[in-house]
């Protein structure tokens, strides 16, 4: 009796160890605020998979009579975000990110020198998630960065970021561990 009691605890501990490893968690300590001036672009790169290549680069740029503006860019084609009309679509916790979505398309636009999709706001954002996914092996992993911008877009704050390493498989915006959600 104690052997079948071995062999199903050794069967669900490891059957767990897969869906616990799902969700890859990165905290930026301290959070990173970028301020642009004029002629300087601070940047924030984000390697969303931790594997040693930036996926995504955040940018700062002050125009200079008080006209900021907040871009990403993909830095490989196998990098996206979602985008609604003219502006990178911004998810609330919990939200899902997945494959399709009603409020926005998974893609990157050519501009210039590189992929790009600038954030427009009406007003301020606080920790709010912005959709990213990138494709590993042929299949896409989906994943969320967490930003703050006040109104006046005068500053970005990166917080924190996380992917789900599972393939095809949705996150919810803010998810870092796998199971019951709960943001920090």
């Amino acid at each position: 009796m104690r052997d079948k009691i071995n062999i199903i605890f050794i069967f669900f501990f490891y059957s767990a160890l897969p869906s616990m490893a799902q969700i890859v968690y990165t905290d930026i300590v301290p959070d990173t605020t970028l301020i642009g001036t004029v002629g300087v672009v601070p940047m924030y790169y984000v390697d969303l998979n931790n594997d040693g290549t930036s996926d995504f680069r955040v940018e700062h740029l002050d125009g200079g009579g008080g006209s900021f503006l907040v871009e990403i860019y993909c830095e490989h084609n196998n990098a996206e975000l979602m985008v609604g009309i003219n502006s990178i679509v911004e998810f609330a916790s919990n939200d899902s990110i997945k494959s399709t979505s009603s409020v926005g398309a998974w893609t990157c636009h050519y501009t210039g020198s590189g992929n790009s999709a600038e954030f427009v706001w009406t007003g301020g954002s606080n920790d709010f998630y912005v959709g990213l996914r990138i494709k590993l092996a042929g299949q896409w992993h989906y994943g969320w960065a967490r930003l703050n911008v006040p109104s006046d877009l005068s500053q970005v704050t990166i917080k924190d970021y996380a992917y789900n390493s599972t393939a095809n498989q949705q996150i919810l915006a803010g998810q870092e561990t796998t199971g019951v959600h709960g943001n920090s």
